[in-house]
Formats: structure tokens, sequence, C-alpha cells
């Protein structure tokens, strides 16, 4: 694949990605806003933890984790304490409420993926899920902010075809 072939690869799978995760995210309709969405579902995914390491888990400042969280506290969608090792941290946890806004907002996002994957009937469930593959690789990849663009970056290659 020549360059210019390969961006404009790239650039059609930006548009579908924003495209697909916009869709999937107004259909998901949780009420709250997709940064909070984000560390809802890291906190449940790793539970509690201090807002600094929440802060990295998100890729934010903690300036600006400090006020999410501030925001979902008020909301009832997490708790916070005092780290018993320092008080002078703060540790998150999802509460109740959270988890119920999360499986809700879950169940309604794969209920209008599936939808839109059933209609794909050209497609099957192992092709599917090389694309899945393909996709969790891409945003595995932790974004060097100090690397110039450009810079020298893994190649990721498309699963085999399967026997």
């Amino acid at each position: 694949m020549d360059a210019e072939t390969d961006l404009r690869a790239v650039a059609r799978l930006r548009l579908a990605v924003v495209r697909l995760a916009r869709q999937i995210r107004q259909n998901a309709r949780s009420g709250v806003t997709p940064s909070q969405l984000s560390a809802l579902s890291t906190l449940d995914r790793h539970g509690a933890m201090r807002l600094a390491d929440l802060a990295d888990h998100e890729g934010i400042s903690r300036s600006t984790i400090t006020r999410l969280v501030r925001q979902l506290d008020d909301s009832g969608l997490i708790t916070r304490e005092a780290d018993p090792r320092d008080g002078r941290c703060t540790i998150a946890a999802l509460s109740p409420a959270g988890h119920l806004l999360l499986s809700d907002a879950r169940s309604r996002a794969q209920a209008f993926l599936a939808e839109r994957v059933a209609g794909l009937s050209d497609l099957t469930a192992e092709q599917i899920d090389d694309v899945a593959e393909v996709l969790e690789r891409v945003a595995a990849r932790r974004h060097d902010v100090s690397a110039p663009p450009g810079a020298a970056t893994a190649e990721i290659p498309v699963p085999a075809e399967r026997a």
C-alpha cells in the first residue's frame, strides 16, 4: 500500500470510528458527558482508586479529574473518601447508582450496536471479531504527547484469515 492510499484508509477509519462512537454514545442515553462516562467505566473496570490514578487512566490533568469527580459525586454516581494511608489523597469508587447508570447505558449501547451488526448479514461472527481485535489493539496504544507528529509508530498487523 502506498503512502497516499494508506492515508486515505486511515482517514476513512477515523471518520467511521468517530461516527460510530457518536451514534453509540447518543443511543446509550446515559445522561452524563463522555468524559464522565469514561471515568465511571474506569472505576467499574479497575475498582476504587486515588484521583491521581484515575487522572492517569483517563489521560487528563489532576485539576480536570478533580472537577469531574466533584460532578459525579454531586450526582451520586461515585463516592469519595480520604485515603486511609494518606489523608491528603481522595479515593473515588463507583456508587450503586453509578453501577446502575453504567449497566443501563451499556445495555442500550450494546443493543444498538447488535442491531447494526445484525444488518450486516454478509459478515461472519469471526470477521466481526477480527475487526474488534484490530480496533482494540489500536485503542490500547498509548499516544506519546512528547513525540513529534509522524514519529515512528509500530505496525498493527491485520489478523490472519482463519482456517
